[in-house]
This record gives structure tokens, sequence and C-alpha cells, in this order.
């Protein structure tokens, strides 16, 4: 499970997920056409909670596409700022 906290708004957003086991994450940010906003690539992590500060300060007003990727295995959510 994962979450998406904060307000964006502020540029004071982060993203909290668990693992219930050690796993490949990366973490992207895309503007709603695509184009790549952040990238945080934390490599291999053990099991448990982190939190991810996500940095929306070169991103302008609008929707932003919020991709978590674990072990190859892609899930989105949308956030508007």
């Amino acid at each position: 499970s994962w979450k998406l906290l904060g307000k964006p708004v502020n540029n004071k957003s982060w993203m909290q997920k668990q693992l219930e086991k050690a796993a490949k994450v990366k973490v992207q940010i895309n503007s709603i056409n695509g184009n790549i906003i952040q990238t945080i690539n934390k490599g291999d992590i053990g099991a448990g909670t982190y939190s991810l500060p996500l940095n929306f300060n070169r991103a302008g007003s609008g929707v932003y596409v919020v991709k978590l990727i674990v072990d190859g295995k892609n899930y989105s959510k949308k956030i508007i700022k």
C-alpha cells in the first residue's frame, strides 16, 4: 500500500510506502503530458515503512501523475497542484 500526503501547492508533499519484503523502488513525478519532473531512485531497500519527500518546486499549477515502480510493477496516482 502507498499514500500521497501533504499539500503540493505549498511544495510540501511526500509519499509513504510500506514494503512487506525487500524490493527495488523508484518514484517519478510526471506532468499530465508525460514530461518527467522528478525521479527518485531508491534502489534496493528492505522491508519497512518509508516516507519520501516529493519536490514540486519546478512544477507549475496543474495535474501531475506520481508513479511508483516496485520491482518493475507500476502504480500511479494523480495529484493536483
